[in-house]
């Protein structure tokens, strides 16, 4: 006779998949490392044996709803859901819960663009139709204050720091670049970034300039730019002027390490107009996905969020925080994996 669904353990699920108690563990949970492929058929196993992780079965005996929700942050959400991190991230949330048996609601928290507009706080969560919540971004100072001070229910950031957080490591992900720019050959770098009020941007900055100390790096102060955050046309007009202004110079950079994908291909397209050869003349490394970075020719060297990771550990916080356990581990970093594409080679001037 088969075991009831809500007493399969997570050593069972071993048994059948054929691998260790830590690597279940590590795919349900999003803890430690381990291949995508190792993780799917972890998860096919799971789901097959109906495994309800603890959590679901938690929130199912108690008097609570047994749905989380997902907060998007932010001012437009057509743009969020269609950057390089807001999008992947929902996606992955949505497949994390669908894999765990979880229910969920998202919603938009839609940031104040008038300072005198009244803070409406997100129905779902404020209205107790959630147990607990993901904020996805930065947070606007109204909407920060009332999850501090005024929610009584448990949350995990991601993207931002807080009490509780899960972000990619910006500033070593930067850093890593400019180490294996400087191996292949390149000096002259540059970094274009965004808004530092924004932890990624900040932290991407940060990882560039310790590079600066750490490395045989030429870059002058015009080669560290900021692209102020504004409708995505007029960004990559900034870029591109920017772009038709060093890459003229007799000593232009011989890299270029952008912190958005868009801003990554103004670049290229500067650089063509110039007519220099990308990427022998020139490397261009963007920040995004791979469908992003594939999506014309040609393809975009770029460092990748561990998306899934990101959120499968945010989620295993917020399974402690529920549960009322102490959290070892409030915040978490989360490497990136780094794409070598069609943009990067050793310079040849």
């Amino acid at each position: 006779m088969s075991r009831k669904s809500s007493n399969v353990t997570l050593k069972d699920i071993a048994a059948q998949a054929g691998v260790s108690h830590t690597a279940v563990s590590a795919a349900l949970h999003g803890t430690g490392r381990i291949s995508d492929e190792k993780r799917e058929h972890i998860l096919s196993v799971a789901k097959k044996m109906s495994y309800r992780p603890r959590l679901a079965a938690q929130m199912l005996r108690s008097n609570r709803t047994g749905h989380l929700g997902m907060i998007v942050c932010g001012v437009n959400l057509t743009d969020l859901m269609d950057s390089g991190f807001h999008g992947p991230i929902v996606s992955s949330f949505i497949q994390a819960c669908e894999e765990r048996d979880i229910r969920y609601h998202i919603e938009f928290a839609k940031e104040a663009v008038n300072p005198d507009d009244d803070f409406i706080p997100p129905a779902y969560f404020s209205g107790g139709m959630v147990d607990g919540a993901l904020v996805v971004g930065y947070c606007d100072q109204p909407f920060a204050h009332w999850l501090e001070h005024e929610n009584t229910r448990p949350w995990v950031s991601v993207g931002e720091s807080a009490a509780y957080f899960v972000k990619d490591n910006s500033e070593q992900n930067v850093y890593q670049v400019a180490q294996h720019l400087v191996a292949l050959g390149h000096r002259r770098i540059a970094f274009l970034h965004g808004d530092v009020s924004f932890d990624s941007n900040e932290e991407g900055l940060h990882g560039f300039e310790r590079a600066c100390l750490d490395f045989p790096m030429d870059t002058k102060s015009q080669w560290v730019h900021y692209i102020p955050m504004m409708p995505r046309r007029d960004g990559m007009h900034k870029t591109a002027e920017w772009a038709r202004t060093c890459l003229a110079e007799s000593d232009r950079p011989t890299a270029v390490i952008c912190k958005g994908m868009g801003v990554a291909r103004a670049v290229v397209s500067v650089a063509q107009q110039l007519q220099l050869d990308v990427p022998h003349q020139l490397s261009v490394i963007g920040f995004g996905t791979q469908a992003e970075a594939e999506r014309s020719y040609p393809c975009m060297a770029h460092i990748q969020p561990d998306y899934p990771k990101i959120v499968h550990q945010a989620l295993y916080i917020l399974e402690q925080r529920l549960a009322g356990r102490d959290v070892a581990n409030s915040s978490s970093l989360v490497a990136a994996n780094m794409v070598w594409q069609d943009t990067v080679a050793p310079p040849q001037d």
